[in-house]
């Protein structure tokens, strides 16, 4: 139910489930907008193990956040997307919203870079997203980095926002 922060299940007289049995559990989760961090996944009945992708993403900047740049100046950013999980993800995609980026500096298309090369990186210069979108194998991390360059007319902060919005596991 919207808004529940609980999933429960349970084995019943109605509906057994036999020693040495396995049932399947399958729900989704639904992010809000606003929402940022890290989605934890736990579960907290003793015993029972659950096996799954566990997703994680960081992204750092060359130059340190907050860091003053110039006109002309080139900025690498990387999105380092992990599984720490013990199995491998289904497909799902990342995006790096460069909507305050592409107002002050030019977006390199051609240093879009994925390594190891799991999955695609594309930019859509319509929403101004860079999206990720590909699977990782257990333990797996995929970095996807990019560079911008500073217009000459750039003046004020050079924003750049991660947002993690469409993670499935």
């Amino acid at each position: 139910t919207a808004g529940d922060t609980e999933l429960v299940w349970r084995s019943t007289a109605g509906a057994p489930l036999a020693a040495h049995t396995t049932a399947t559990i399958t729900y989704t989760v639904t992010l809000d907008d606003d929402a940022s961090g890290t989605l934890r996944n736990l579960l907290v009945e003793p015993g029972i193990v659950v096996e799954h992708p566990i997703l994680s993403v960081d992204k750092t900047v060359d130059k340190g956040a907050g860091s003053l740049v110039n006109p002309g100046d080139d900025v690498k950013y990387t999105l380092s997307i992990t599984n720490s999980g013990a199995i491998g993800s289904g497909p799902f995609s990342v995006f790096d919203d460069l909507s305050d980026v592409v107002g002050n500096a030019t977006l390199d298309e051609a240093s879009i870079a994925v390594d190891p090369a799991v999955g695609a990186a594309a930019y859509d210069a319509g929403t101004h997203h860079l999206t990720w979108t590909g699977a990782l194998a257990a333990g797996q991390t995929v970095q996807v980095s990019y560079t911008v360059t500073v217009n000459d007319d750039a003046f004020g902060e050079l924003r750049n926002v991660f947002l993690d919005k469409t993670v499935v596991n």
